[in-house]
């Protein structure tokens, strides 16, 4: 069975070049361009691990993470942020 991926992520040039890279190493890609679109498809696909851009408008993508770790499923997938290395964590 393939390991599905939520890839969060809003640039549509990275979002095509994830997808195509996860998929050819056999990974099943799911693609959310945006917060709202994300929490569905995380609570509709169970993915294995998301990918989480940084650059998504207003919070990097921080809130949309928060709302999946508050999820019953969401402490147990692990979280990827992808951010152009101009970024900061807090």
């Amino acid at each position: 069975m393939q390991k599905k991926i939520l890839i969060i992520e809003n640039e549509p040039p990275i979002a095509r070049a994830l997808v195509r890279r996860l998929r050819a190493r056999g990974y099943a890609p799911v693609l959310a361009e945006n917060p709202d679109v994300a929490l569905t498809a995380f609570d509709e696909g169970r993915p294995d691990l998301v990918i989480a851009s940084l650059t998504l408008a207003h919070d990097g993508g921080r809130a949309t993470c928060r709302a999946i770790r508050a999820r019953p499923l969401g402490a147990l997938v692990p979280i990827l942020f992808l951010g152009s290395g101009r970024e900061t964590i807090n």
